[in-house]
């Protein structure tokens, strides 16, 4: 019986045992359900109706068996065997498939890992910024409250130390002198205009010289708008920083939700992959249980058929049996690679 299919037949690795390791490990597990099963009848009454699935199997198949001929029934074994391959084949395929699907959906778990730490990191950095982005717009506010209040001392004190003084309206004169500069940089003109409006400008820049030189002819003055003129610097300083500092939030706010996307699309291919494991999982296990079925219809079978060829044996034959059985046993104690065949003449033996 060469190339006998394994008892226990799930190999969720992907992996699948050898014939003979899985049947020792079956024989193994009977012998030891033996002996539980004498201990338990020694202490249970006689009549005790706890009769397991295993033995109902036996006696079941002894009867389905008891009318064929040796013939027929190796027959039969042979057909349930060929069987037994297709189904082992089956399900060690979806074994791997499985296998396959794990894989993947671990590979995408990792990646949402991966992103949603991502995430949590942009989400850290976006409420730190907003938090400074928060001080800062209070910092300005102050600033901005501080440089008006100085700009409003410079007015008045501007106003009473010149009240007899006809001062130019200098805010008119620097916009005009700006739209002047533009005007020449941009637009082409002839020389003569070209030349009324450079004398045009000069005049306009005389004008703010000696707008300057008045107001830096009172030191109070002079003292009071140099005040606002670098509060009114702190607050832009204080304010491209804000816009700045709000940039980069935004920046990182919107990485995060990138990545949180990204994450909520891999999440999704995870769990198709999940999906995918349970049904050849599901349908691995049905078709695990279908080989099972065949395997010990298989083993029954082998040993009404030990049972047959020991009752028609001689007693010559019989000793020679034995003695290949011990024959073997010593090879399996000294490690040799038996096979499923050599393996049942020893446990029909008894030596194992």
């Amino acid at each position: 019986m060469e190339g006998e299919p394994e008892q226990n037949a799930s190999a969720p690795e992907g992996e699948t045992p050898s014939p003979e390791d899985t049947l020792k490990k079956s024989l193994e597990t009977q012998e030891k359900e033996t002996e539980k099963s004498s201990s338990d009848q020694e202490s249970a009454p006689t009549n005790s109706s706890d009769d397991s699935e295993e033995v109902e199997d036996e006696v079941n198949f002894e009867l389905k068996y008891s009318e064929s001929s040796l013939d027929d029934i190796l027959s039969a074994r042979k057909e349930l065997y060929e069987s037994s391959e297709e189904f082992r084949a089956q399900r060690d395929e979806l074994n791997l498939k499985s296998q396959e699907n794990i894989t993947s959906r671990n590979s995408f778990n990792t990646k949402v890992k991966e992103l949603m730490e991502s995430v949590e990191k942009h989400r850290e950095t976006r409420n730190t910024l907003n938090e400074k982005v928060a001080e800062l717009k209070s910092s300005r506010k102050e600033a901005t409250n501080k440089a008006e209040k100085l700009r409003q001392d410079f007015l008045d004190l501007k106003k009473s130390k010149f009240a007899n003084s006809r001062l130019p309206p200098i805010f008119k004169i620097r916009k005009e002198l700006k739209e002047l500069e533009i005007k020449q940089m941009t637009t082409p003109l002839t020389t003569s205009k070209e030349r009324g409006l450079v004398e045009k400008i000069g005049l306009l820049q005389q004008q703010i010289r000696e707008y300057n030189e008045m107001l830096d002819s009172d030191s109070d003055v002079a003292e009071a708008r140099s005040n606002y003129k670098d509060s009114e610097k702190s607050r832009k300083i204080i304010l491209k920083e804000m816009n700045q500092t709000r940039q980069e939030a935004q920046r990182e706010h919107d990485q995060m939700y990138r990545d949180l996307k990204k994450s909520r699309s891999t999440r999704k291919k995870a769990d198709s992959y999940q999906r995918a494991f349970i049904k050849s999982k599901t349908e691995a296990d049905g078709i695990h249980e279908n080989y099972i079925e065949l395997l010990k219809e298989i083993q029954a079978i082998d040993r009404i058929i030990g049972d047959r060829r020991k009752a028609t044996s001689s007693p010559g034959e019989a000793t020679e049996t034995m003695a290949s059985a011990d024959e073997l046993y010593q090879k399996f104690l000294g490690g040799d690679k038996l096979t499923t065949n050599e393996l049942m003449v020893i446990q029909k033996a008894g030596l194992l």
